[in-house]
This record gives C-alpha cells, structure tokens and sequence, in this order.
C-alpha cells in the first residue's frame, strides 16, 4: 500500500496527455481500500480519486456541518454543463481499513444512478447534494490523482489496489474480486495499481502515475494474496 501524509501534501497522478481509458463517456466504476490515519476535521475534505476537482468524476471523503450525515463519501461527475453529487453516510476508524467501491451511470433516462458499496454492502444511491441530470462525463484535459484533488485537500491514510473500470460493476463482481488481486487484462479494467512498491498500471493502458510529496510505501495491507482458481490448488494438493 502507499502512505500518504496529508500535512506533506502527498499524492499520486497522471496527466490527461499520459493517461488511456480513464475519460469513460457515460459510465464509470470506482474501487479502492483507504486506511484513514486521522479523521478529518469537521468542515473539511479530501480527495481519494478524482480527475479535475469537479469537471469531470471524483470520490471523496467528508466531514460536513450542512444538513445530512457529518461523515460521508461523496460522489460527483459533470457532463461539461450539468453536475451530480450525491452522498453516503461512513464512520471512518483511524487504522481500520475500508473497502470503497462507487458505480455512476450517466446514460439513463431520467436521472444519473450512482450506488456505492462499502466492504461490498450496497449503500444505495445515496442523497442528492446536486443532482443536475448529467447526461454524460465530460472530457477535460485535467489530470487523473489518488488521493486529491486538483486543488489540493489530500488524503491523510493509506491507499491500496485501486482500480477504474469504464462499466458498471455489479454487486456480485465487487464481492467476487474485493480481495483478490487482479491480473490486469479483465474486461472494462481501464486502470489497476496495485501499489506494491512501485506505481505501475497493471493494465495494457500503462496508466503509470507520479508520486508527488514523496509518499512512502507500507507492509501494511487490507488482505494478502488470494488463490486465483481454488479448484486447481485442490487438484494440486
């Protein structure tokens, strides 16, 4: 996993010129692991992936004062004219780790769907702080980050195996793969980092990101390893 320090403005991107497939036209999956390190002060934010700051999708943490759940995941995209947030109520732990997955659909008729999943829970859809009807995700030339925003407001925690996909996953995928590490080349994968000890896309994209803030790398990790095909390790046994 990799450690990143909020108080060192610590994060990891890749430019809209170097990046391939993460500027998906109507539909987007999202999944990462985040251990909060401290929990985030009341009227304050922080990035976990986002491109733009709120042009194009992101996924961030919260700790509000306005009406609804202090903490919560927050979720965006912006067809270029129209913008949709929604947000889910968490209860983040210092040194616990979280499984975040967040879908959006832009391409139904009358409202765009998002749906989150925490440790493969379904969440819903989530209440709406902006729900313009995007009809789209625009296309911008900001760049990709984990862990920030384009303006700053990083993550203070770890981060491990991230992975953007340009379909909707569904709930029985999310809990079919949570904890198993992918190899890189499944269907609709548009960028994986697996963040073991290097900042490498494992898919065909080559998606490779630039550390900013020297962040560090840390043996601790959400799950370790995972028999790609049990039934073959039986036969071997």
């Amino acid at each position: 996993s990799v450690d990143l320090e909020r108080d060192s403005a610590q994060f990891l991107s890749i430019t809209d010129a170097a990046q391939t497939g993460l500027e998906p036209a109507t539909t987007l999956t999202i999944e990462l692991w985040v251990r909060p390190e401290t929990v985030l002060a009341v009227d304050t934010f922080a990035g976990l992936v986002f491109k733009g700051d709120n042009t194009q999708y992101g996924l961030l943490a919260t700790n509000r004062t306005t009406s609804g759940p202090a903490h919560r995941i927050e979720a965006l995209v912006n067809d270029g004219t129209l913008i949709d947030q929604f947000y889910w109520a968490w209860s983040p732990v210092g040194g616990t780790w979280v499984h975040l997955a967040m879908t959006c659909d832009t391409a139904q008729a009358s409202a765009t769907t998002f749906e989150l999943f925490i440790d493969t829970v379904s969440q819903g859809n989530g209440g709406a702080i902006n729900s313009g009807n995007a009809t789209g995700i625009a296309n911008t030339a900001e760049a990709f980050r984990i862990g920030s925003l384009l303006s700053g407001h990083q993550f203070d925690g770890l981060i491990d195996d991230v992975r953007f996909w340009n379909d909707i996953r569904t709930g029985a995928e999310i809990s079919a793969n949570w904890k198993t590490e992918l190899t890189g080349s499944e269907q609709g994968l548009a960028g994986y980092w697996k963040l073991n000890n290097d900042y490498l896309d494992e898919t065909a994209n080559n998606n490779d990101l630039t550390a900013y803030g020297s962040p560090v790398f840390s043996t601790v990790v959400p799950f370790v390893g995972a028999v790609a095909n049990p039934a073959l390790l039986f036969l071997l046994l």
